[in-house]
């Protein structure tokens, strides 16, 4: 991919004011993503690797050789959304996974939640990981049916008369948990 006629402001980077002649890249796979034009994301996302390059960080990120921290924040965008997923966001939740359960309690550090979502307002889906080695971690659990007994894969639980429960699980790496009414 290659862009021709750019203006200074163009090749700006506003994290920094440097200019690039590929600073304006990760906008447009950003851009390109969220209008379903994934040719041109990818055109854009690689033009980025080709000419600037990566470079991991002693914490294992991963990031552009050169530019600002705003630059890199817009190319990590570019490479995780997806179509109207910025439309999404700004709506927000749907119905269904704001009125059901919820992840009420949680060990942190000790366990990172990835996702924590009800699809059909009794349900709860959580992925979990560890920041640090595998072990059982107690969770708490809300706005469960008084109670309703639910299934997960470490067994069964019952809601207790307030919605609420406490339920331990083996986490280890990525860790799902589907709470499910039984």
């Amino acid at each position: 991919m290659q862009l021709n006629g750019l203006s200074a402001a163009e090749k700006m980077d506003p994290g920094n004011y440097k200019t690039s002649e590929y600073t304006i890249y990760p906008f447009i796979a950003q851009a390109a993503g969220e209008y379903r034009d994934e040719k041109l994301r990818r055109a854009a996302l690689e033009s980025l690797e080709k000419n600037i390059g990566y470079e991991t960080t002693t914490t294992g990120a991963r990031k552009l050789k050169s530019g600002s921290f705003f630059l890199n924040m817009t190319r990590v965008r570019a490479e995780l959304l997806r179509y109207q997923d910025w439309k999404k966001l700004i709506a927000g939740p749907s119905k269904t996974a704001l009125a059901g359960p919820i992840l009420s309690d949680v060990p942190y550090p000790g366990v990172l939640v990835a996702k924590a979502r009800s699809h059909t307002s009794r349900d709860l889906e959580l992925v979990l990981y560890t920041s640090g080695p595998a072990g059982s971690f107690d969770l708490g659990i809300g706005r469960l049916q008084p109670d309703q007994k639910y299934s997960y894969e470490g067994g069964e639980i019952v809601a207790g008369p307030d919605g609420k429960t406490q339920l331990t699980v083996m986490v280890s790496g990525r860790t799902k948990v589907n709470l499910t009414p039984v």
